[in-house]
């Protein structure tokens, strides 16, 4: 196994981001930050596909098929933008051909694809038998509108209230009132509304733009270097959600994890405030055990909010974090 195919299996094996093992590969190779950084991230990528791959053919035989994902903002390449959304077979998928990566800082990824095989099973079987599903039309209707942007208004912004977060001085939080409505300024005039995420350290702003259900930290950015390499407790991360969801478990995933971040809040895009915010008794090993005890195994996307504020619950029982999601 060579140098780097050992990094890089570490950075997959334990599901640590590549920028933690950047210094290591760094040295090792006698590279710059940026090159280190953009030769570990996209090995990496590279290796979550072919193990992708092999997954997908355990689960889905070689007829089975996948479909690409890009992530599609500013920044996504023409290529990976040509491929979004189409669909292949598992058996030709090849990294680099129809698979990620396409080029270096490569963002998209895969799914599985069973296109539209349940609605065509239930219908040769029409009166045989019925789809057990729990799911009232209020919870259908409710995730519809949870789902669904919100344009920001000049009204919502002057909404924007003074949020009393224990672990801040009332100076601080008046500074994040201010950068609440800066915020949702920001994305309604330069983001189509969609999410934008501000990182507010010593009084300074970095600005990070998203599309309308994430925003990403690439490797190399500003941003990015920002977090991984300030000190504890050091930053205060602003997002708006233009669903008007609450914290989503890659929200829970970023924050936990950054001992750099003390504070994470949402501003919705109808004005609402939500905060998570750090206490000193915080250990981000048991915040990582306990979330894995929480969600492992769980479609993200099936997660109702009411379990994300369980777990956050528990952790404010132990005193490790206060919180508002309501």
């Amino acid at each position: 196994m060579t140098k780097l195919e050992r990094v890089t299996s570490h950075v997959v094996i334990r599901g640590r981001h590549p920028n933690e093992f950047v210094s290591e590969l760094k040295k090792q190779f006698n590279s710059t930050t940026y090159n280190a950084s953009r030769l570990l991230v996209t090995e990496s990528a590279r290796v979550q596909a072919e193990s992708q791959k092999l997954t997908y053919l355990k689960e889905l035989g070689e007829d089975g098929e996948y479909k690409y994902v890009a992530k599609i903002d500013k920044k996504t390449s023409k290529l990976c933008h040509s491929l979004n959304g189409k669909v292949f077979k598992v058996k030709d998928m090849i990294p680099g051909v129809n698979a990620p990566p396409m080029h270096p800082w490569c963002r998209s990824t895969t799914v599985p694809h069973v296109g539209n095989w349940r609605e065509k099973f239930f219908k040769e079987r029409k009166g045989k038998y019925q789809v057990e599903d729990d799911t009232t039309k209020d919870e259908l209707q409710q995730a519809k509108v949870l789902g669904k942007k919100i344009y920001i208004t000049d009204q919502a912004i002057d909404k924007v209230r003074y949020v009393d977060i224990p672990t801040h001085t009332k100076e601080e939080n008046q500074f994040i009132q201010e950068q609440h409505k800066a915020l949702l300024k920001e994305a309604k005039e330069n983001n189509d509304s969609n999410e934008v995420a501000y990182l507010l350290k010593d009084g300074k702003v970095t600005k990070v733009y998203g599309d309308q259900d994430s925003v990403s930290f690439v490797p190399g950015e500003k941003a990015t270097e920002l977090l991984f390499n300030s000190k504890p407790n050091s930053i205060i991360m602003l997002h708006n959600h233009p669903g008007q969801s609450g914290f989503s478990l890659n929200d829970l995933g970023l924050y936990i994890k950054q001992n750099s971040v003390q504070t994470i809040t949402i501003v919705t895009n109808k004005s609402q405030v939500k905060y998570i915010t750090k206490t000193n008794k915080y250990i981000s090993s048991v915040a990582v055990d306990l979330l894995t005890k929480h969600f492992y195994n769980k479609n993200e996307r099936l997660i109702k909010e009411k379990e994300i504020e369980n777990y956050l619950k528990d952790l404010h029982q132990i005193k490790m974090i206060n919180y508002n999601v309501r």
